[in-house]
Protein backbone atom coordinates (compact mmCIF):
# COMPACT_ATOMS: atom_id res chain seq x y z
CA UNK A 1 0.00 0.00 0.00
CA UNK A 2 1.72 3.36 -1.24
CA UNK A 3 0.77 6.66 -0.03
CA UNK A 4 -0.37 6.79 -3.46
CA UNK A 5 -2.83 4.17 -2.89
CA UNK A 6 -4.46 6.43 -0.05
CA UNK A 7 -5.77 8.60 -2.56
CA UNK A 8 -9.81 9.90 -1.63
CA UNK A 9 -12.27 9.14 -3.97
CA UNK A 10 -14.47 12.29 -4.31
CA UNK A 11 -18.12 12.98 -4.60
CA UNK A 12 -19.04 16.68 -4.74
CA UNK A 13 -22.28 18.17 -6.02
CA UNK A 14 -23.33 22.05 -5.27
CA UNK A 15 -26.78 23.00 -5.92
CA UNK A 16 -27.63 19.54 -7.00
CA UNK A 17 -24.76 19.85 -9.96
CA UNK A 18 -21.97 17.30 -10.02
CA UNK A 19 -19.13 19.53 -9.41
CA UNK A 20 -16.06 17.18 -8.54
CA UNK A 21 -14.03 17.69 -11.54
CA UNK A 22 -13.90 21.99 -11.46
CA UNK A 23 -12.79 21.94 -7.54
CA UNK A 24 -9.05 22.29 -7.16
CA UNK A 25 -8.97 22.46 -3.52
CA UNK A 26 -11.02 20.89 -0.74
CA UNK A 27 -10.03 21.37 3.04
CA UNK A 28 -12.23 19.97 5.85
CA UNK A 29 -11.78 20.98 9.58
CA UNK A 30 -12.64 19.94 12.97
CA UNK A 31 -11.56 20.85 16.42
CA UNK A 32 -12.08 20.21 20.11
CA UNK A 33 -12.36 23.76 20.17
CA UNK A 34 -14.81 24.84 17.68
CA UNK A 35 -18.67 23.77 17.97
CA UNK A 36 -19.03 23.85 13.83
CA UNK A 37 -17.10 21.91 11.26
CA UNK A 38 -16.10 24.23 8.58
CA UNK A 39 -14.88 23.67 5.01
CA UNK A 40 -12.85 25.33 2.19
CA UNK A 41 -12.43 25.17 -1.19
CA UNK A 42 -11.51 26.51 -4.47
CA UNK A 43 -12.32 26.12 -8.02
CA UNK A 44 -11.72 26.73 -11.67
CA UNK A 45 -14.95 26.91 -13.37
CA UNK A 46 -15.20 27.35 -17.06
CA UNK A 47 -19.20 27.32 -17.62
CA UNK A 48 -22.09 24.82 -17.40
CA UNK A 49 -22.77 25.23 -13.46
CA UNK A 50 -25.70 26.78 -13.20
CA UNK A 51 -29.51 24.93 -13.37
CA UNK A 52 -31.64 26.92 -15.78
CA UNK A 53 -34.88 27.70 -13.94
CA UNK A 54 -37.36 27.40 -17.11
CA UNK A 55 -35.20 24.04 -18.06
CA UNK A 56 -34.00 21.89 -15.34
CA UNK A 57 -32.03 19.91 -17.43
CA UNK A 58 -30.21 22.62 -19.35
CA UNK A 59 -26.79 23.50 -17.43
CA UNK A 60 -25.89 27.31 -18.05
CA UNK A 61 -23.16 30.14 -16.75
CA UNK A 62 -20.95 30.01 -14.02
CA UNK A 63 -21.57 28.35 -10.47
CA UNK A 64 -21.89 32.38 -9.26
CA UNK A 65 -24.86 33.00 -11.37
CA UNK A 66 -26.98 30.68 -9.88
CA UNK A 67 -25.83 28.89 -6.75
CA UNK A 68 -24.08 31.34 -4.87
CA UNK A 69 -26.72 34.40 -4.28
CA UNK A 70 -28.81 33.41 -1.69
CA UNK A 71 -29.24 31.46 1.42
CA UNK A 72 -29.61 28.05 2.18
CA UNK A 73 -26.59 26.56 -0.83
CA UNK A 74 -25.98 22.81 -0.06
CA UNK A 75 -22.93 21.52 -0.75
CA UNK A 76 -23.15 17.68 -0.78
CA UNK A 77 -19.83 15.92 -0.60
CA UNK A 78 -18.23 12.23 -0.26
CA UNK A 79 -14.40 11.87 0.10
CA UNK A 80 -13.32 7.65 0.81
CA UNK A 81 -10.56 5.94 0.43
CA UNK A 82 -9.90 2.60 2.01
CA UNK A 83 -9.22 4.00 5.81
CA UNK A 84 -12.77 5.30 5.82
CA UNK A 85 -15.22 7.81 4.17
CA UNK A 86 -16.56 11.42 5.16
CA UNK A 87 -20.09 11.42 4.22
CA UNK A 88 -22.52 14.52 3.90
CA UNK A 89 -24.83 13.42 1.71
CA UNK A 90 -28.72 13.20 1.86
CA UNK A 91 -30.02 14.79 5.02
CA UNK A 92 -26.53 15.88 6.00
CA UNK A 93 -24.36 18.70 4.14
CA UNK A 94 -22.60 21.62 4.77
CA UNK A 95 -23.90 25.13 3.85
CA UNK A 96 -22.29 27.79 1.95
CA UNK A 97 -21.41 31.10 3.84
CA UNK A 98 -19.36 33.06 2.11
CA UNK A 99 -18.05 33.13 -1.13
CA UNK A 100 -14.84 35.03 -2.90
CA UNK A 101 -14.05 35.27 -6.70
CA UNK A 102 -10.28 34.85 -6.79
CA UNK A 103 -9.85 35.79 -10.70
CA UNK A 104 -11.66 35.24 -13.85
CA UNK A 105 -10.30 35.69 -17.66
CA UNK A 106 -12.69 35.02 -20.40
CA UNK A 107 -12.73 31.00 -20.78
CA UNK A 108 -12.70 30.19 -16.54
CA UNK A 109 -14.03 32.00 -13.40
CA UNK A 110 -11.40 30.90 -10.16
CA UNK A 111 -13.48 31.23 -6.86
CA UNK A 112 -13.63 30.13 -3.40
CA UNK A 113 -16.24 28.77 -1.00
CA UNK A 114 -16.42 29.26 2.75
CA UNK A 115 -18.91 26.19 3.99
CA UNK A 116 -20.24 25.66 7.41
CA UNK A 117 -22.93 23.39 9.12
CA UNK A 118 -26.22 22.88 9.27
CA UNK A 119 -25.78 23.74 13.12
CA UNK A 120 -23.71 27.08 12.41
CA UNK A 121 -26.66 29.03 10.83
CA UNK A 122 -29.48 27.35 13.31
CA UNK A 123 -26.94 28.47 16.32
CA UNK A 124 -27.33 32.43 14.83
CA UNK A 125 -31.01 32.23 13.95
CA UNK A 126 -32.17 30.78 17.33
CA UNK A 127 -31.78 32.42 21.09
CA UNK A 128 -31.55 30.41 24.68
CA UNK A 129 -34.45 32.46 26.47
CA UNK A 130 -35.67 29.24 28.86
CA UNK A 131 -34.66 28.90 32.62
CA UNK A 132 -32.84 25.68 32.95
CA UNK A 133 -32.67 23.12 36.39
CA UNK A 134 -30.75 20.34 37.10
CA UNK A 135 -27.41 18.37 36.01
CA UNK A 136 -25.60 20.14 32.46
CA UNK A 137 -25.73 17.61 30.23
CA UNK A 138 -29.69 17.62 30.71
CA UNK A 139 -29.38 21.28 29.94
CA UNK A 140 -26.84 20.53 27.16
CA UNK A 141 -29.07 18.09 25.52
CA UNK A 142 -32.03 19.96 25.40
CA UNK A 143 -30.56 22.99 23.76
CA UNK A 144 -28.96 21.02 21.12
CA UNK A 145 -32.16 19.24 20.61
CA UNK A 146 -34.50 22.07 20.72
CA UNK A 147 -33.21 25.16 19.54
CA UNK A 148 -29.90 22.98 17.09
CA UNK A 149 -32.22 20.42 16.07
CA UNK A 150 -29.52 17.77 16.40
CA UNK A 151 -31.25 14.04 15.98
CA UNK A 152 -30.33 11.92 18.71
CA UNK A 153 -28.46 9.09 17.03
CA UNK A 154 -26.23 12.12 16.77
CA UNK A 155 -25.37 13.41 20.51
CA UNK A 156 -22.61 12.22 22.54
CA UNK A 157 -23.30 13.76 25.77
CA UNK A 158 -21.49 12.73 27.94
CA UNK A 159 -23.27 12.70 31.81
CA UNK A 160 -21.99 15.47 34.49
CA UNK A 161 -21.85 15.00 38.39
CA UNK A 162 -23.00 18.88 39.07
CA UNK A 163 -26.31 20.25 38.30
CA UNK A 164 -26.22 24.06 37.22
CA UNK A 165 -29.57 26.48 38.14
CA UNK A 166 -29.11 28.93 35.14
CA UNK A 167 -30.96 31.51 33.09
CA UNK A 168 -30.62 30.85 28.73
CA UNK A 169 -30.42 34.99 28.90
CA UNK A 170 -31.21 35.47 25.36
CA UNK A 171 -27.95 34.18 24.40
CA UNK A 172 -27.11 31.72 21.73
CA UNK A 173 -27.35 28.35 22.03
CA UNK A 174 -23.71 27.56 21.42
CA UNK A 175 -22.69 30.10 23.79
CA UNK A 176 -24.23 28.79 26.81
CA UNK A 177 -23.31 25.34 26.15
CA UNK A 178 -19.79 26.40 25.64
CA UNK A 179 -19.82 28.15 28.77
CA UNK A 180 -21.49 25.19 30.61
CA UNK A 181 -18.39 23.48 29.27
CA UNK A 182 -16.21 24.80 31.42
CA UNK A 183 -18.29 24.49 34.58
CA UNK A 184 -18.81 20.60 33.95
CA UNK A 185 -17.61 17.81 35.97
CA UNK A 186 -16.90 14.33 35.23
CA UNK A 187 -18.69 11.83 37.30
CA UNK A 188 -15.89 10.75 39.58
CA UNK A 189 -13.69 12.59 38.12
CA UNK A 190 -12.37 16.22 37.17
CA UNK A 191 -13.71 19.24 35.65
CA UNK A 192 -13.55 20.74 32.06
CA UNK A 193 -15.41 19.86 28.52
CA UNK A 194 -15.16 19.98 25.65
CA UNK A 195 -18.41 20.94 23.20
CA UNK A 196 -17.66 20.23 19.61
CA UNK A 197 -19.27 18.86 16.26
CA UNK A 198 -17.47 16.24 13.92
CA UNK A 199 -18.57 14.10 10.77
CA UNK A 200 -20.56 11.55 13.83
CA UNK A 201 -22.19 14.86 15.29
CA UNK A 202 -22.41 16.44 18.46
CA UNK A 203 -19.64 15.91 21.81
CA UNK A 204 -20.05 17.08 25.17
CA UNK A 205 -17.34 15.01 26.72
CA UNK A 206 -15.18 15.54 29.33
CA UNK A 207 -11.58 15.59 28.62
CA UNK A 208 -10.64 12.73 31.06
CA UNK A 209 -13.38 10.73 29.36
CA UNK A 210 -11.28 11.52 25.83
CA UNK A 211 -7.98 10.33 27.65
CA UNK A 212 -9.66 7.16 29.34
CA UNK A 213 -10.45 6.26 25.65
CA UNK A 214 -8.65 3.45 23.65
CA UNK A 215 -6.85 4.49 21.10
CA UNK A 216 -8.33 4.24 17.29
CA UNK A 217 -5.01 2.78 16.11
CA UNK A 218 -4.39 0.87 18.86
CA UNK A 219 -2.61 -2.09 16.80
CA UNK A 220 -1.40 -0.08 14.48
CA UNK A 221 0.62 3.33 15.50
CA UNK A 222 1.25 6.27 13.54
CA UNK A 223 5.29 6.33 13.76
CA UNK A 224 7.77 8.85 12.19
CA UNK A 225 11.11 7.32 10.26
CA UNK A 226 12.77 8.51 7.66
CA UNK A 227 12.13 4.60 6.19
CA UNK A 228 9.80 4.04 3.53
CA UNK A 229 8.27 0.76 3.00
CA UNK A 230 8.90 -0.07 -0.85
CA UNK A 231 6.77 -3.12 -0.69
CA UNK A 232 3.20 -2.01 -2.12
CA UNK A 233 1.32 -4.56 -0.03
CA UNK A 234 2.63 -3.56 3.42
CA UNK A 235 0.07 -1.14 5.29
CA UNK A 236 2.76 0.56 7.03
CA UNK A 237 2.98 3.25 4.84
CA UNK A 238 -1.16 4.34 5.43
CA UNK A 239 0.65 5.02 9.34
CA UNK A 240 4.06 6.59 8.73
CA UNK A 241 4.05 10.50 9.74
CA UNK A 242 5.37 12.59 6.47
CA UNK A 243 8.14 14.72 6.85
CA UNK A 244 8.91 16.18 10.30
CA UNK A 245 6.51 16.90 13.28
CA UNK A 246 6.52 20.46 14.67
CA UNK A 247 6.55 20.22 18.48
CA UNK A 248 5.49 22.59 20.75
CA UNK A 249 6.37 22.34 24.10
CA UNK A 250 5.47 25.45 25.86
CA UNK A 251 8.63 26.88 28.32
CA UNK A 252 8.67 26.33 31.62
CA UNK A 253 8.09 30.02 32.43
CA UNK A 254 5.07 29.72 30.01
CA UNK A 255 3.97 27.84 31.80
CA UNK A 256 4.26 29.38 34.77
CA UNK A 257 2.56 32.21 33.53
CA UNK A 258 -0.23 30.97 32.27
CA UNK A 259 -1.13 29.61 36.04
CA UNK A 260 -1.06 26.17 34.92
CA UNK A 261 0.81 24.53 37.68
CA UNK A 262 -0.12 27.50 40.55
CA UNK A 263 -2.74 29.82 40.11
CA UNK A 264 -4.84 32.31 42.23
CA UNK A 265 -8.80 32.91 41.55
CA UNK A 266 -10.69 35.73 42.76
CA UNK A 267 -14.38 35.16 42.33
CA UNK A 268 -17.23 37.98 42.35
CA UNK A 269 -20.48 36.72 43.84
CA UNK A 270 -23.16 38.95 41.85
CA UNK A 271 -25.56 38.43 43.90
CA UNK A 272 -23.66 38.83 47.32
CA UNK A 273 -21.29 41.64 46.16
CA UNK A 274 -18.18 39.66 47.77
CA UNK A 275 -14.75 38.66 46.55
CA UNK A 276 -14.04 34.99 47.40
CA UNK A 277 -10.31 34.16 46.86
CA UNK A 278 -9.41 30.11 45.93
CA UNK A 279 -5.66 29.24 45.67
CA UNK A 280 -4.65 26.20 43.65
CA UNK A 281 -2.12 23.66 43.07
CA UNK A 282 -0.79 20.55 40.87
CA UNK A 283 1.03 17.80 42.88
CA UNK A 284 3.07 15.24 40.23
CA UNK A 285 0.17 12.70 40.83
CA UNK A 286 -2.10 15.58 38.69
CA UNK A 287 -4.54 15.97 41.55
CA UNK A 288 -5.52 19.44 42.61
CA UNK A 289 -4.41 20.69 45.67
CA UNK A 290 -5.90 23.99 47.39
CA UNK A 291 -3.86 26.23 49.76
CA UNK A 292 -5.69 27.40 52.35
CA UNK A 293 -2.90 29.85 53.57
CA UNK A 294 -2.00 33.24 51.29
CA UNK A 295 0.92 33.39 49.61
CA UNK A 296 2.78 35.26 46.93
CA UNK A 297 3.70 32.04 44.96
CA UNK A 298 0.89 32.21 42.32
CA UNK A 299 1.93 32.57 38.93
CA UNK A 300 -1.09 33.84 37.72
CA UNK A 301 -4.28 35.81 39.21
CA UNK A 302 -7.37 34.84 37.57
CA UNK A 303 -10.41 37.33 38.15
CA UNK A 304 -14.06 35.68 37.29
CA UNK A 305 -17.66 36.79 37.88
CA UNK A 306 -20.05 34.42 39.47
CA UNK A 307 -23.73 34.75 39.04
CA UNK A 308 -25.37 33.29 42.10
CA UNK A 309 -28.85 32.56 41.18
CA UNK A 310 -32.14 34.37 39.53
CA UNK A 311 -35.04 36.08 40.57
CA UNK A 312 -37.30 32.58 40.35
CA UNK A 313 -38.42 30.99 43.65
CA UNK A 314 -38.05 27.48 41.45
CA UNK A 315 -34.36 28.35 41.17
CA UNK A 316 -32.23 27.61 44.63
CA UNK A 317 -30.26 30.50 45.65
CA UNK A 318 -27.91 27.98 47.21
CA UNK A 319 -25.52 26.95 45.05
CA UNK A 320 -25.61 22.72 44.44
CA UNK A 321 -21.88 22.24 43.34
CA UNK A 322 -19.25 25.11 44.88
CA UNK A 323 -18.86 27.16 40.93
CA UNK A 324 -15.44 28.91 41.98
CA UNK A 325 -13.81 25.14 42.83
CA UNK A 326 -15.06 24.35 39.59
CA UNK A 327 -14.17 27.03 37.23
CA UNK A 328 -10.94 27.32 39.00
CA UNK A 329 -9.84 23.26 38.45
CA UNK A 330 -11.61 23.60 34.79
CA UNK A 331 -9.08 26.29 33.88
CA UNK A 332 -5.74 24.58 34.80
CA UNK A 333 -6.96 21.65 33.51
CA UNK A 334 -7.10 23.07 29.92
CA UNK A 335 -3.68 24.83 30.56
CA UNK A 336 -2.07 21.46 31.43
CA UNK A 337 -4.06 19.66 28.86
CA UNK A 338 -2.21 21.90 25.94
CA UNK A 339 1.57 21.55 27.88
CA UNK A 340 2.31 19.44 24.99
CA UNK A 341 0.84 19.77 21.25
CA UNK A 342 2.71 18.15 18.18
CA UNK A 343 1.62 19.01 14.75
CA UNK A 344 1.52 16.13 12.18
CA UNK A 345 0.87 15.11 8.61
CA UNK A 346 0.10 11.86 7.75
CA UNK A 347 -1.71 9.82 4.46
CA UNK A 348 -5.22 10.82 4.21
CA UNK A 349 -7.45 8.93 6.69
CA UNK A 350 -11.15 10.10 6.41
CA UNK A 351 -12.06 7.71 9.71
CA UNK A 352 -9.72 10.42 11.92
CA UNK A 353 -12.05 12.82 14.12
CA UNK A 354 -11.50 15.46 16.35
CA UNK A 355 -11.82 14.26 19.97
CA UNK A 356 -10.20 10.63 18.43
CA UNK A 357 -7.38 9.03 20.42
CA UNK A 358 -4.53 7.86 18.76
CA UNK A 359 -1.46 5.74 19.04
CA UNK A 360 2.27 7.31 17.99
CA UNK A 361 5.57 6.97 18.03
CA UNK A 362 8.22 8.94 17.69
CA UNK A 363 12.69 8.20 17.15
CA UNK A 364 13.96 9.95 19.93
CA UNK A 365 17.97 10.60 18.81
CA UNK A 366 20.63 8.36 20.68
CA UNK A 367 24.24 8.89 20.51
CA UNK A 368 24.26 6.31 17.94
CA UNK A 369 20.80 5.94 16.24
CA UNK A 370 17.35 7.07 16.19
CA UNK A 371 15.06 4.44 18.32
CA UNK A 372 11.39 5.13 19.74
CA UNK A 373 11.99 6.29 23.70
CA UNK A 374 9.85 6.11 26.80
CA UNK A 375 9.07 9.95 26.51
CA UNK A 376 8.27 9.39 22.34
CA UNK A 377 5.56 6.95 22.59
CA UNK A 378 2.03 7.50 23.55
CA UNK A 379 -1.59 8.13 23.44
CA UNK A 380 -2.39 11.75 21.73
CA UNK A 381 -5.81 13.84 21.74
CA UNK A 382 -6.70 14.95 18.29
CA UNK A 383 -7.35 18.36 18.97
CA UNK A 384 -7.31 19.87 15.42
CA UNK A 385 -7.67 18.20 12.17
CA UNK A 386 -8.05 19.00 8.63
CA UNK A 387 -8.70 16.18 6.46
CA UNK A 388 -6.96 18.14 2.72
CA UNK A 389 -7.82 17.19 -1.06
CA UNK A 390 -6.68 18.04 -4.34
CA UNK A 391 -6.39 16.63 -7.53
CA UNK A 392 -3.61 14.73 -6.58
CA UNK A 393 -3.02 13.69 -3.18
CA UNK A 394 -4.94 13.57 -0.10
CA UNK A 395 -3.35 14.27 3.59
CA UNK A 396 -4.73 14.98 7.10
CA UNK A 397 -3.09 17.35 9.33
CA UNK A 398 -3.36 16.66 12.90
CA UNK A 399 -2.62 19.08 16.11
CA UNK A 400 -2.17 16.50 18.66
CA UNK A 401 -2.18 16.49 22.76
CA UNK A 402 -1.31 15.11 25.60
CA UNK A 403 -1.12 15.92 29.25
CA UNK A 404 1.44 13.71 30.56
CA UNK A 405 5.14 13.30 29.78
CA UNK A 406 6.89 9.87 29.58
CA UNK A 407 5.43 6.05 28.89
CA UNK A 408 1.85 6.18 29.71
CA UNK A 409 0.01 3.32 31.36
CA UNK A 410 -1.03 0.78 28.95
CA UNK A 411 1.21 2.52 26.40
CA UNK A 412 4.01 0.55 24.81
Amino acid sequence: MSIANLQADRVITIGGIPFETKVATFNYYESVLSPFVTANLTYADTGNSAINPFDIQERTGTLRDSIIPGPNKSVQFKFENIMGSIDFQNQKFLEIDDSVILSSDSTTEYGALKLVSRTYKLNKENRVQEKFYGPVSNSVKKIATDKLKIPGEELDIENSSNPIDFPGGSRFPYDVITHLASQSTRVGGLPGFFAYETKSGFHFRSIDSLMDQTPVNQNNPYFHTDVFESDLSSNKNAYKIIGTPTKKDPSVSKLIESGAYFAEFRFMYEDEQVVRTKRYRIENNGRFEEIQNPTNNTTRLYTMSIPRGMNDPKVSKKLSSDPSDILAKSVMRYNILMSQAINILIPCNPSLEAGNLIKCQFEKVTSSSKVPGPSNIGNYLILNLCHQFNGTDSYTSLTIVRDTYGNQKGVG
